[in-house]
C-alpha cells in the first residue's frame, strides 16, 4: 500500500531502457523505465553509464541521490515501478495553467 509514497533513493544501475534505484536504509529496488522520463527524450551514454536528456541536457547517472514516487508493485513477479517524484510535481503546475483562448478584440 505504498503507492503514490515518496522515497530517496540512490541509482544504482543505468541500463539503456531506465534506471535502477535503491531506496535509502533499505536493500528495496525499483525501475524508473525511461518512458517513464516524461520531461525529455533520453538517450543512454554507455561510456559514462548516464541517461542524458537531448533539449534540457539533464542527466541521471550511478551514484545519483534521487526522490522517486512508487507507482507500481507487483509481489508475485517481485516488481517495483517509479517514476520521478518531480515530475508529478511539474504536472499539477502545468494542469493549473489557464488554457489559451485567443487575443481578446478591442470594442
Amino acid at each position: 500500500d505504498s503507492i503514490g509514497d515518496v522515497f530517496t533513493g540512490t541509482i544504482n544501475s543505468v541500463p539503456g531502457f531506465g534506471l535502477f534505484i535503491e531506496l535509502e536504509h533499505t536493500q528495496i529496488e525499483g525501475l524508473i523505465h525511461i518512458t517513464a522520463l516524461k520531461d525529455d527524450f533520453y538517450n543512454f551514454d554507455t561510456a559514462k553509464q548516464q541517461l542524458i536528456g537531448e533539449k534540457n541536457h539533464s542527466a541521471y547517472g550511478l551514484g545519483d541521490t534521487v526522490e522517486v514516487r512508487v507507482m507500481r508493485v507487483d509481489m508475485d513477479q517481485r516488481k517495483i515501478e517509479f517514476e520521478l517524484a518531480h515530475q508529478q510535481q511539474e504536472k499539477k503546475k502545468s494542469a493549473k495553467k489557464k488554457p489559451y483562448r485567443g487575443k481578446k478584440k478591442r470594442s
